[in-house]
Parts: structure tokens; sequence; C-alpha cells
């Protein structure tokens, strides 16, 4: 038994000891807890000491939270509290609605406005944290607890009913304009049974907190376990979810590598994995170009669900994630320093769009607008949201993918598919609606090249030498690298190889390649010799620099490109150049449609821009790249009609009167 932990054995009996943790000790008259386990075999006593463990971890975690934090209250009583406040709001406005009779648009606009003002006082309280304006509202679950909670209580439970009050106005919100789920009530109760948590009798009249569960077995008592109440609301495409007690310091029987199987006794238990101890044996399963994008949408249904437990999915709660994500803003993880969570995030967005279209409203109205211009500041002035159809079936597809592989695994005991026609049709329609595909990607053209060329950065005497903009745009037309293959480049990366200089297009450390035919060698164009670009290269090696631009920052997802692109969007549009259907991938076009008009061979092309050569004569037969001398020569065809001089050592790109090709570099010239 020595592989058991607190398990000794005295004569014939297996007894189980435990410390107390040293913060602990002031609260117990000893330093340890020793029981007998009363089993003489040893599975059984293994058995007997991990129940036991589980127990006195949940106990010193609960004894650690009230020392720590001042909390009495468990948090099954403030899970209560806040549904019952919740649906006591939700019951209230339902009730107003069913007797309000017939309305106008204008009156349900005037309601859902209503709505969204109180989402925004319920916002601006959640971020000072002061609840003086709210007390009339959260005073019923504040008097049922008033005589027997703590300060710290009391704060807990008001921030929580707070944010409970924001989900039932974003609710409200959405029954005001006829959005409900597709499961009704009676649906609702028919699927969960008679195992539901019997809901707080009264309006909060502080009577038993104790869930109330129907035993399965009356003959056999139930293992101890901490009550839970759902708060799930199946009345409403939305969710309410509230915190639940960190899990940060427990160690889980679920994690990555240790799957529970179908086998295992799935239903035995009330407890399970949770999504954020098993997505990552799932995202290994996945390959590497789809692992991130999986891990976005699974990370959404994790944030959404509160981090469930995976046997409390159902249908209707994933479909409220999903609609959630639709109304995420369309700039949503594009941002290195975006904290917010999913339910924090909509509720902002919809709280900063209430504002705008209000500010947009009245200003109409005041220059004299008549109807129709107001109504056109309203739809102008609402923010732009994730809802582009693809996006939905993407996310769906994703979340569906891991559903099955829970059920594969015996997490999830029935299946789960989540069809389109789950989700509301208002969600679809709007979708579709606001669905705005991009155009095909178009190449620059030489005049716009030429623009592009000569623009302040390129044409700046005073610019820094090592400036990552101006270098990334000399190299895109000339080169054809993907932002990010260029971005990533390294003093490493720039050889000579048969007296020529070349750029290495490879994974490694911290870079990335797009596919295996990405992996290339790539002849360096004149115009980034004549430039100067060699002599960059060995001033980063005598830095000791591993990138040829240190200045630059990752983004979130571990890529320079990701905020790059934004600075490159914001340059394009203070130059008077931006277009939507040209941008930097775009460079890429111009270089292909060049050497295809200088009669380079297709695959010679396609070599050289990192595409997979797909004729089988070619492709198979064909392992070996071309010469690097004769990718030189092909690349030094490029020419867009610009000359590159220096003022004091920093280049200067112009116009040259005539447009030559420019010749290839000296060897002599080159890098030793």
């Amino acid at each position: 038994m020595a592989r058991h932990a607190h398990v000794y054995r005295r004569q014939a009996v297996y007894w189980w000891r435990r410390r107390i943790p040293k913060h602990l000790r002031q609260l117990f008259s000893t330093s340890e807890i020793r029981v007998s386990l009363r089993a003489h075999m040893a599975g059984e006593a293994a058995t007997r000491a991990a129940r036991l463990r589980v127990i006195t971890d949940l106990a010193f975690q609960d004894l650690e939270r009230a020392v720590t934090t001042g909390l009495t209250l468990p948090d099954q009583t403030f899970d209560q509290l806040v549904n019952q406040l919740v649906q006591d709001e939700l019951d209230r406005c339902e009730r107003e609605r069913e007797l309000a009779g017939p309305r106008t648009e204008a009156d349900i606009q005037q309601a859902v406005l209503d709505h969204q003002r109180q989402r925004a006082r319920l916002q601006q309280a959640l971020r000072y944290n002061v609840y003086a304006d709210l007390e009339d509202q959260l005073a019923p679950a504040i008097e049922a607890v008033q005589d027997v909670a703590t300060e710290s209580d009391l704060a807990v439970l008001q921030r929580r009913a707070a944010r409970g009050l924001m989900d039932a106005a974003e609710i409200n919100e959405a029954r005001e304009q006829g959005i409900y789920s597709r499961e009704g009530r009676v649906s609702a109760v028919a699927a969960n049974g008679p195992h539901l948590s019997a809901p707080v009798s009264g309006p909060l009249d502080g009577a038993s907190f104790q869930t109330q569960r129907e035993p399965s077995q009356p003959s056999q008592p139930a293992a101890p376990a901490p009550a839970r109440t759902s708060a799930r609301n199946d009345d409403n495409v939305l969710t309410l979810k509230r915190d639940r007690p960190s899990r940060s310091g427990s160690t889980s029987p679920y994690a990555p590598g240790r799957p529970r199987r179908r086998g295992a006794n799935v239903g035995a238990s009330p407890t399970g994995p949770r999504i954020s101890e098993i997505k990552e044996a799932f995202f290994a399963k996945q390959t590497k170009n789809m692992k991130r994008h999986y891990r976005v949408a699974i990370d959404l249904l994790q944030d959404g669900l509160d981090d469930a437990l995976i046997s409390d999915i159902t249908r209707s709660t994933v479909v409220d994630v999903i609609v959630l994500i639709s109304q995420l803003p369309k700039v949503h993880g594009k941002s290195a320093k975006e904290t917010l969570r999913l339910r924090e995030l909509v509720a902002v967005t919809n709280a900063e769009e209430t504002a705008a279209i209000e500010a947009a409203v009245q200003s109409a109205r005041d220059n004299g607008g008549d109807r129709k211009t107001i109504a056109r500041a309203h739809l102008e002035a609402r923010t732009e949201r994730l809802k582009a159809q693809q996006s939905l079936h993407n996310h769906r597809a994703r979340i569906n993918s891991f559903l099955t592989w829970c059920h594969k695994e015996g997490y999830l005991p029935q299946a789960l598919h989540i069809d389109i026609d789950d989700i509301p049709r208002q969600v679809r329609d709007d979708a579709r609606n606001r669905d705005q595909k991009k155009g095909a990607r178009m190449c620059w053209g030489r005049d716009k090249l030429q623009a592009l060329l000569t623009s302040s950065i390129m044409t700046d005497p005073n610019k820094d030498f090592g400036d990552p903009m101006f270098w990334a745009i000399l190299a895109g037309p000339h080169q054809a690298p993907r932002m990010e293959e260029f971005l990533q480049l390294g003093p490493d990366d720039i050889e000579v190889r048969e007296q020529v200089p070349v750029m290495l297009i490879r994974p490694g450390l911290g870079g990335h390649a797009k596919t295996d035919a990405a992996r290339r060698v790539v002849p360096i164009h004149p115009i980034l010799i004549a430039a100067g670009f060699l002599e960059l290269v060995e001033q980063r090696r005598r830095e000791k620099s591993h990138w040829l631009f240190p200045m630059l920052d990752h983004g979130h997802d571990g890529r320079f490109s990701s905020i790059f692109t934004k600075r490159f969007s914001r340059y394009r549009e203070d130059e008077g150049l931006y277009d939507p259907e040209r941008d930097y991938h775009s460079f890429r076009s111009d270089f292909q449609e060049t050497l295809e008009d200088a009669d380079v061979p297709p695959n010679a092309r396609k070599r050289m821009m990192g595409h997979r050569v797909e004729d089988i004569t070619e492709g198979k037969y064909r392992k070996r790249d071309y010469p690097i001398t004769r990718k030189a020569e092909y690349i030094n065809l490029i020419d867009y009609g610009i000359e590159v001089e220096r003022v004091d050592g920093i280049p200067v790109v112009k116009l040259r009167d005539t447009a030559q090709p420019s010749g290839p570099m000296p060897a002599d010239e080159v890098m030793s």
C-alpha cells in the first residue's frame, strides 16, 4: 500500500492519516486526521481512502475559503438566491408582456431600449463595484440572508445579483423581439424530470436553501457530494451561469491522457470532468493547422458554459452559446489585450452600441433629419457583429466535433449534435442578411504598387533603418512572402548559396510555415540588396538578435502578423491607399502575374511562392528544387519601375524615368 497516499497498516487493518494544512490547524485541536478504514483487503482500503481524500479536499477548500475571504455562505446558496431573483425578474417582465396587448413597432423599440439602458446601468455598477443605485432591485436577495451573512457574503451576493440581473435584461431584450429558445417550459421539464433542484419557495423568504433530490435507490445512501444548482433558463436563447469556486488547486482525475471510457459507469456519480479538464486531449487529436481554430471554438464554449460539467451540457445550453458567439463584435480575438469573458464582452458591446445609437439618433434629430435619416443613423451606429454565416457554421461544426468526441470517450451520456435548425431563425436570418463576404483578392497593379512603393515611409530619409513597415512593403511584391513568413525572419535565415543571397522560409523556434510546400529557398531581389537588406542582417548579427525586426510584438496567437496587419491597414488608410480587396497578401498576386507575363514556368512560380505542385510529372517525379541561379534569374525579371538610392545610409525609393529590368547584384557585393 506504499503507493497509496495517506494509507498505512496497523496489524490486520488499514488506517488512513492526513495532515491538516498549517494555515488551518488553528481551527482544529489536532494536527492530523487519523481514522480506521475498517478494511482488511488492500483494494477496498484504497477505494475508501480515495473517498476520504475527496471529502477532505472539499472540506479544506471550504475552510480555506472562509478563512481567507470571510465568506460563510456556500456557493449553492448564492446560486439559489441569484437564480430566484433572476427568475422573479424574468417572470415579472413576461407577465407585463402577456398583459400588454397589441404593440406597435415603436413600442417594441422603446421596450428594447429600456432593457438596454438597464443593462448599461448594471454594467456601470459592476465596473465601479458600487451598487447604491440598485438597492431596490437587490433588496429581495439581500434581505433573505442579511441576518446570517457577513459583509463579505453581502458584497459577493450584490455583485453576483447584479450580474444575474444584467443577464436577465439581456434575455428580456431578446424576448421583447420575440426570440425564445426552441425548447419551451414543458419540454425542459420533460427532459430534466423530477431530479431537478426544487426552487426556493416564496419571494426569497430565507427558507431552506438545501438542494432537494429524490434518491434513486432509497435503500442505499448516496455518497456525500456538494449540492449544485443549475442556473440554466431553458425558456430563452441565453444562459445564466454563476461563478464556481476555483479548481486551480485540485488535481483532476480527468487530465489529458487519462480519459474515462464508456465502461467506467459514467452516470454513477454526480460529478465528472469539466470542459477545461479534457479539452487538451481533444486538441491533441487535431491536425496542426486546425488545432488553433478548434481551440478558439471550444474556449468560447467553455467560457459561455462557465466550464460546466460535460454531463450537464444540453442542446439548449450549446445553442445559447452559439447565439452569444453570433453577438460578438467583428474584431473579437484580434487584440492581445482582450480579457473580458464571453458574456461580459457581449454585454459591454451591447452597452456601447446602445450609447452609440442614442448619440447618432439624437444628432440626426438635432440636425433636423426626417424619419428616414434617423432610421439610417440608427442602422449605421450599430456595432458590426461576428454574424457571417460561415463563422456560425465553423463554430457550430467544431463544437459538434468536440461533443461527438466526448460521447465516444464516454464523457457525454448521449450523442449530441447541433443542427442549423436548432439555432433560432432570427439569428440565422440576421447572419444571412448581414453577411458581407469579401470579394476576390485582387492584385495591386503597377500604378497602385508604384503609389505604395513611393509613399511616405518609403521616401522618408529620417526613418529608422530597420523599420519593418519599409522592408515588408518593399519585399512583398518582389519576394512574394506571406506576411508572417517575412516578419519572422532571423539573421540565420539569410544565407549565400551558389554566390546568390537567399532567404530561407522555414519553421523553427518562433517560426511558422503554412504548409510543407511553404518551406522554400527564395533568392533575394536586387532591389532589396540595393536598399541595404544584407547590411541590416549583418547589423542584427552583431547585436546577436534572434529576429530581423526585434521591435515587433507577438499577437495573442503567437504571431507577428496579427498585430502588424492592423498597422499596415492604418498606414494604407493614412496614405489614402486603403482597399479591402488589396492587402498584403495581394502582393503575391502581383508577383505571380509578373512572372507569368515573363513566361516563367508555372511550377517554378509555385515553388518560389510556396504552393504545392499538383502536376503528377513535376510533383511526383521531380523531388529536387530548381537551381538557385535559375530562380535568381526569374526573380530578377520582376520590375515595377522603381529604384533605390541611399541618403546618409537610409534607403529611399523613387520612380525611374524608364522601367528597365534591374540587373543582378555582383557576387563581390553580397555577404561573405
